[in-house]
């Protein structure tokens, strides 16, 4: 089974501020709680380890489609006391796909679609001795080509960066996953 998700209206104005990697002084404009909320529950259900691991949506919008994602350090600690590698990458390429759906559905409001990782890599630079906090932000010039290759083709494949924050540091990755998102129209059999 494909799990399937939408969350909120996707008509939320660009934030004024200086948009650094997701660390900005002035709010981001977000998807309403409650949506944000039914999604956290639909991953929980459909994919079982965000709750184990305590995956957080911290925020999400849609213009430009950026999220944050957070997860604690407790049920993803190592022998060494810092985070997990494997909750690193699980985190990571979880909020690149949670991001990836969220523009499909906004963008593609009326079609199903499905969206797989099919490569994807990370680079560990510094451990992380806090909790996990990852960040996306879907490049614009990536969009367009991967829409115009979905409106023509019913597929696509985008490419997505997510960096895993440094605690305590703005601005400083501790890790960065690049993954690659293959994406098709469901099938009446999906």
């Amino acid at each position: 089974s494909i799990l399937f998700f939408h969350v909120g209206s996707c008509s939320v104005p660009t934030p004024t501020s200086n948009a650094q990697l997701f660390v900005t002084p002035t709010p981001m404009p977000h998807a309403p709680a409650a949506d944000v909320a039914a999604l956290e529950a639909t991953l929980r259900q459909g994919i079982p380890l965000c709750a184990q691991m305590g995956l957080r949506i911290e925020s999400l919008t849609s213009d430009p489609f950026r999220m944050r994602v957070s997860a604690p350090l407790g049920p993803n600690i190592n022998v060494h006391g810092t985070a997990f590698a494997g909750s690193l990458y699980s985190v990571a390429t979880l909020t690149a796909w949670i991001l990836a759906n969220h523009f499909l559905t906004c963008t593609f409001p009326d079609d199903k679609m499905v969206c797989v990782v099919r490569e994807a890599s990370i680079q560990y630079l510094k451990p992380v001795q806090g909790d996990i906090v990852c960040c996306c932000e879907l490049a614009p010039a990536e969009l367009g080509p991967f829409t115009d290759s979905l409106t023509a083709n019913g597929k696509g494949r985008l490419d997505t960066t997510v960096a895993i924050m440094l605690p305590g540091a703005d601005n400083v990755s501790a890790a960065v996953l690049k993954a690659q998102f293959s994406t098709r129209r469901a099938a009446e059999t999906d």
